[in-house]
């Protein structure tokens, strides 16, 4: 990389904190701001990292090359002012991650619109435990690596790809694995089959060399390999597919087993500690990347078997007072929670609860019915008011609209405003063997986790 000097403004993001790391790695001085001090940016201040919080326009001098800002820094910001009053470059952080990619000879791309995080957790237990030493860059805390990101000495770069934005057409991936496609970000897509013809430019990126991993199952990813440079690879579990997951089966608690079949020989058994019919996918998809590289079987099926996930995807936080399980799903689209319900129906349970907190006013009018029908298969359905996120109040949309979508198919769907009296409702009606689990990618986790009856969790 020609730059010596980097200044990032919203350093202290998840994502931007693991890219500043990565970029120090590589021989750049980098310093950064943020409006507040994060937990991200106290573990870059605790690693010499130079940060100020909050804006300071007189920090930026002509001995800065370059100026990397997250999406949510507008160009009114004051940082951002004075380095176009110097002339100094300025790019967006997913530019500026392809760029550092084109730093690695085997760039790992995980795109899909369901499953990334934990796919590529997954593939970096492999990668670390066959000493590869990775560097990594993941969208979630990863209980392998403790965190998000891990700084490596290889040429291999493993990094959950995101489609919204489009961002991950800046990468330069070797290795393009895509789980599924689905109708989501249609706020900016606008229509599915811009989202299908973004995923088809996204595997055109690999070449000749490379390989793309295609799921056989899903029926939208059809046409994504259509004129690819790339050799496709295919894995599936019920169509024919060069790996395949057969003579599968779950244990009591919902933990996936099976034999991968590549071009109809069984090469390896998995056994998995993670739970749903997702994460089977999520595996036999990570199987066919690490055999592909060169990994050992035996490393890959010890790495599987032993694998914790990452934080808030179906992870169980500990029981109530009353004695109900409590989980916590990242899931947000209603593909991502038709999953979940398959994880809780696959655990010995006595009632299920669903505990959603829609997330943003598009996505919940764009997929209202589909919601509806999800959710209900739940026994009991808890909803929040929706978490707005990036988006305003303005397209007349709300969480009652979804309870009367709910009500016709399942009568027993609750809302609540208040986050007090949503939590006493549950602790008044919760009972042993109930299974909750709190569905959503805002903080609705925070509240699940005020149910952990603090005794018998560890805590």
């Amino acid at each position: 990389m020609d730059y010596k000097k980097i200044h990032m403004i919203g350093i202290g993001g998840s994502s931007m904190s693991g890219v500043a790391e990565i970029t120090a790695s590589l021989g750049v001085e980098v310093t950064g701001s943020d409006m507040e001090e994060t937990y991200y940016v106290t573990k870059l201040l605790d690693k010499g990292f130079k940060i100020t919080v909050g804006h300071h326009p007189e920090l930026i001098d002509n001995s800065i090359d370059l100026i990397v800002y997250s999406a949510a820094i507008a160009e009114d910001d004051p940082e951002r002012v004075k380095a176009k009053e110097l002339n100094i470059p300025q790019m967006e952080r997913a530019e500026f991650l392809g760029l550092l990619t084109k730093s690695y000879n085997n760039v790992i791309c995980i795109a899909g619109t369901h499953g990334k995080s934990t796919t590529s957790g997954m593939i970096t237990k492999c990668f670390v435990n066959a000493n590869v030493d990775p560097t990594v860059q993941i969208g979630a805390t990863s209980f392998e690596i403790g965190g998000n990101n891990k700084v490596g000495t290889s040429d291999v770069f493993i990094l959950e790809s995101c489609e919204y934005h489009e961002s991950y057409l800046h990468f330069n991936p070797k290795y393009a694995i895509v789980l599924n496609v689905d109708a989501d970000h249609l706020d900016y897509f606008g229509t599915f089959e811009n989202v299908k013809k973004s995923f088809n430019r996204f595997c055109k990126l690999v070449p000749e060399d490379g390989y793309i991993f295609k799921n056989n199952d899903d029926e939208n990813s059809e046409h994504i390999i259509d004129d690819v440079k790339g050799k496709v690879i295919t894995f599936a579990l019920h169509k024919d597919a060069d790996y395949k997951a057969v003579n599968y089966a779950y244990d009591d608690d919902g933990h996936p087993s099976f034999d991968v079949e590549f071009n109809g020989n069984i090469i390896v058994h998995i056994d998995l500690s993670v739970t749903g019919e997702h994460n089977l996918y999520d595996a036999l998809a990570t199987v066919a990347v690490a055999n592909t590289y060169g990994l050992d079987l035996d490393i890959i099926k010890s790495s599987l078997a032993t694998y914790r996930g990452v934080h808030r995807r179906f992870e169980f936080l500990g029981l109530s007072k009353s004695g109900a399980m409590i989980y916590d799903d990242y899931a947000h689209h209603p593909a991502e929670i038709a999953t979940t319900l398959y994880s809780v129906n696959k655990v010995k349970h006595n009632r299920t609860w669903a505990l959603h907190q829609p997330f943003t006013y598009t996505r919940t009018k764009d997929h209202l019915d589909e919601f509806a029908d999800v959710l209900s298969g739940f026994d009991n359905i808890v909803l929040t008011d929706i978490y707005a996120g990036r988006e305003k109040d303005i397209y007349n949309i709300k969480t009652e609209d979804l309870v009367e979508k709910i009500k016709p198919l399942n009568p027993n769907v609750y809302h609540f405003s208040d986050t007090d009296e949503l939590i006493k409702f549950l602790n008044d009606n919760l009972q042993e063997n109930d299974i909750i689990c709190s569905i959503g990618c805002g903080p609705v986790d925070k509240i699940s986790q005020k149910l952990v009856d603090k005794k018998d969790c560890g805590c």
